[in-house]
C-alpha cells in the first residue's frame, strides 16, 4: 500500500481541505504556513493536474518539508524524488512521510544543490514540480534546460513574477539567511544574493523554447471559486494569503510536451 489511510484524520460528510487534513506540514516549516494559501495552491498545483500525476514518477525541486511530494503521491504518483539544499528540511520530509504512512520505496529525498547534482536530471521523470525555487536564482534558462533533460511530459512551475512592462526579468536582492530565500550562498555579499523575478511572458518563452506548450492557471477564477477576498494592493500575509496571486505578482504555469507526431 502506497499510503496507509488508517493513519490519516477521518471526517464524515464533506472532505476537509488537503492541508487541514495534513496539518503536520504547518509545523515542520516556518515558511508561508497559512492554510487558505496552501489549500488554494494545492488546487492549482495538484488537484487540477491529477491526470498527469497518476502513476507518474515525479521530481520535486526544492522539496522543502515534503509537502508537495506527499501531495503528489496522495494524488496517485508512483514515486517522488525530492531535492532540497537544507539538511533539516530533508530530515523533516522523511519524518513526515513516515508519520503519514507512506511506503519507503515510493520516495527519496536528496540533500543537494540542484545545480551541482546534474546526475539527478539524467534520470527519466514524468512530472517535474518546480514550486517556488524559480525566483530564488538568476539561472532560469539553465534550470529549465536541466528539467528538459529529464524528458518530463509535464512541468508544473510556480513562481514570483515581475510585472514591469518591456522587460523579461527583474533582478532583486534577497537576504541569504532568511529560511524562505535562496538556493545556496553562491555570490553572497552583505548577507544578500541576487535573484531574478521573470515576467509571465519570460516563463512562457523559456518553456516554449524547450518544446513545451504552456498554460497559466487562471488564479482570478480560482480565487473566486474558493470564496477568497484578496487585497491586491497589499503584500500577501496570513490575513491576505493569496494577494500576490491576485495581483499577478505570482503565477502557476503548467507546461506539457506535445505528443510525438506519428509517421
Amino acid at each position: 500500500m502506497l499510503i496507509d489511510k488508517t493513519q490519516l484524520p477521518q471526517r464524515k460528510g464533506q472532505q476537509m481541505a488537503f492541508f487541514d487534513r495534513h496539518s503536520l506540514f504547518l509545523k515542520t516549516s516556518p515558511v508561508g504556513n497559512w492554510p487558505d494559501r496552501l489549500n488554494a495552491r494545492y488546487q492549482a498545483i495538484i488537484e487540477d493536474n491529477r491526470g498527469a500525476l497518476k502513476d507518474a514518477t515525479v521530481l520535486d525541486l526544492a522539496s522543502h518539508d515534503g509537502r508537495w511530494s506527499f501531495a503528489a503521491l496522495d494524488a496517485g504518483a508512483s514515486h517522488v524524488t525530492g531535492i532540497e539544499v537544507r539538511p533539516e528540511l530533508v530530515a523533516a520530509a522523511a519524518e513526515n512521510m513516515t508519520a503519514l504512512g507512506v511506503a519507503a520505496d515510493h520516495y527519496e529525498f536528496v540533500q543537494a544543490d540542484m545545480f551541482e547534482s546534474r546526475e539527478l536530471f539524467q534520470r527519466p521523470y514524468d512530472v517535474v514540480l518546480c514550486l517556488g525555487v524559480f525566483y530564488h536564482t538568476t539561472r532560469h534558462i539553465e534550470l529549465i534546460e536541466l528539467i528538459n533533460r529529464t524528458g518530463a511530459a509535464t512541468v508544473i512551475l510556480d513562481t514570483m513574477l515581475a510585472t514591469q512592462p518591456g522587460c523579461l526579468t527583474v533582478l532583486r536582492a534577497e537576504r541569504a539567511d532568511n529560511p524562505a530565500n535562496g538556493l545556496d550562498e553562491t555570490g553572497t555579499r552583505n548577507n544578500a544574493i541576487l535573484v531574478g523575478h521573470p515576467t509571465a511572458s519570460a516563463v512562457d518563452l523559456m518553456l516554449g523554447h524547450f518544446g513545451y506548450d504552456v498554460q497559466r492557471c487562471d488564479w482570478e477564477a480560482l480565487i473566486a471559486k474558493l470564496g477568497l477576498e484578496p487585497q491586491r494592493n497589499k503584500p500577501h500575509s496570513a490575513a491576505n494569503p493569496v494577494g500576490d496571486y491576485a495581483s499577478g505578482l505570482r503565477g502557476t504555469f503548467v507546461a506539457r510536451r506535445p505528443p510525438a507526431k506519428k509517421g
